[in-house]
């Protein structure tokens, strides 16, 4: 699978076997994704099961680090078997992969969650009273 961040990068996970794939197989190659570009995702899976029988399954962004909308996740069906691969694993061939949603999310995309400045030199926020967190994402005062 492959997940684009707002900034274009993309981050592409490990092979997944079909065979065996679970929510948790899902979630944990998402979230092994270098510089933590995935914190944390929740993934159910909606309908079908492994090993072909039309899987389908829904990835939420759980971490304020996601929030906002996404760009689409795409999945790979190549497979690697070039010499020097690694892992070297079979793809599925044709076009296995049929259907792909991306759904709006309902928070927003913001700096220090507009509720702080952000001080670029050393990439943390620095809150406004009344708000804390990494992202000044927990109020802590009520006005």
């Amino acid at each position: 699978m492959t997940y684009t961040d707002a900034y274009g990068q993309a981050y592409t996970t490990h092979a997944i076997d079909l065979a065996t794939c679970t929510a948790t197989t899902i979630k944990l190659a998402l979230e092994a994704l270098p510089n933590q570009v995935i914190p944390s995702v929740t993934v159910t899976i909606t309908s079908g099961t492994a090993a072909g029988a039309d899987l389908l399954f829904t990835v939420e962004f759980s971490d304020p680090a996601n929030s906002g909308p996404q760009t689409l996740m795409t999945a790979g069906d190549a497979g690697c078997v070039v010499v020097g691969c690694q892992p070297v694993y079979t793809g599925l061939g044709g076009s296995y992969l049929t259907e792909a949603t991306s759904v709006v999310g309902t928070k927003e995309s913001s700096v220090c969650s507009s509720r702080g400045l952000c001080d670029s030199e050393i990439g943390k926020c620095m809150c406004h009273e009344g708000f804390t967190g990494e992202a000044c994402e927990t109020q802590t005062i009520i006005t």
